[in-house]
């Protein structure tokens, strides 16, 4: 459904903004503390980290949409995948 409506868009950039004000002020909160891990790690293990979480989550997003043929603004806007890994 979304090739044919040529949507493809939604499904890679879904994780990139929040859904409403109170989800982004929270999440921002949350990666603002993300700056920890990346002190602790490095910013190429924390940059791979965060790369790969996020590739995982939107691959996952896709195969569930595949799998249940849903439409695609069921999917849970925002980076959550970061935020929950």
């Amino acid at each position: 459904a979304l090739l044919s409506r040529r949507e493809i868009w939604r499904v890679c950039t879904y994780h990139c903004a929040f859904s409403t004000a109170g989800e982004l002020v929270l999440g921002l909160v949350l990666l603002y503390t993300f700056r920890q891990f990346e002190r602790q790690w490095g910013w190429r293990r924390f940059g791979s980290f965060l790369f790969l979480s996020s590739s995982l989550s939107s691959l996952i997003g896709i195969g569930l949409l595949a799998l249940l043929r849903h439409h695609p603004s069921q999917l849970a806007g925002g980076p959550y995948g970061l935020i929950f890994a």
